[in-house]
């Protein structure tokens, strides 16, 4: 039983945390899926490849939960979590330059459709905004999930996800801002998202208020 409960409480956190990621990406899809053909267009030709890069920030989660717990002492932890979240900087510069580079630059390659690309250079520089947000986010969020603040990130979403249903509700559907509005609420997502996995770093980092948790095996 005793393990039953621990094995809860990490679930179901944890569920909650993905469950309204997706939410959030099912919401901003929605959203581009209302606007014209035109924008549509333009917003899955960006967003499928923003969408593929975004998955090299992956690895960033998994090794924080991997590493963090490893480190024997809070000098080595500590140069662990400096050495991820510098990763994950050249990670979401690197990967947001390609994609805001690719319709930028060679929109081309992504269609041949000339109205589409205009759509799709409007939202280039919210792709590479959005991609770097992503990288220090997920750093960030590996970071606390290895540390074992399961419920705080779960919490965390669950604000991100109200702030980006208003967002969406009013600024695109009710004032039309259209394909810009989609990628502006992607920018706000992430970004609500690393204001309060920086601030809670920061402020657990002061009152040493957790551990990491200790690495099986």
């Amino acid at each position: 039983m005793k393990d039953m409960k621990a094995f809860g409480r990490t679930v179901a956190p944890l569920s909650v945390t993905y469950i309204c990621k997706n939410v959030c990406y099912v919401l901003l899809q929605a959203a581009a899926a209302s606007l014209s053909f035109v924008q549509l267009a333009a917003h899955q030709a960006v967003f499928s490849v923003w969408s593929l890069l975004s998955f090299t920030t992956a690895p960033l989660e998994q090794t924080a939960m991997t590493y963090i717990p490893a480190a024997k002492t809070a000098q080595q932890q500590q140069a662990t979590i400096q050495v991820l979240l510098g990763i994950s900087g050249v990670i979401g510069l690197s990967c947001g330059l390609l994609s805001a580079g690719v319709p930028l630059l060679t929109p081309q390659a992504l269609t041949k459709d000339p109205a589409v690309w205009v759509y799709m250079q409007k939202v280039a520089p919210l792709a590479l905004v959005a991609m770097m947000l992503t990288a220090a986010d997920v750093g960030t969020t590996g970071v606390l999930l290895a540390k074992g603040d399961l419920a705080y990130v779960a919490r965390a979403y669950l604000i991100t996800l109200g702030v980006l249903w208003v967002f969406v509700w009013f600024g695109v559907h009710g004032c039309g801002w259209g394909l810009t509005g989609v990628w502006s609420g992607l920018v706000l997502f992430f970004g609500v998202r690393l204001v309060q996995s920086v601030g809670r770093l920061l402020w657990l980092n002061r009152g040493q208020e957790f551990k990491a948790v200790p690495a099986e095996g």
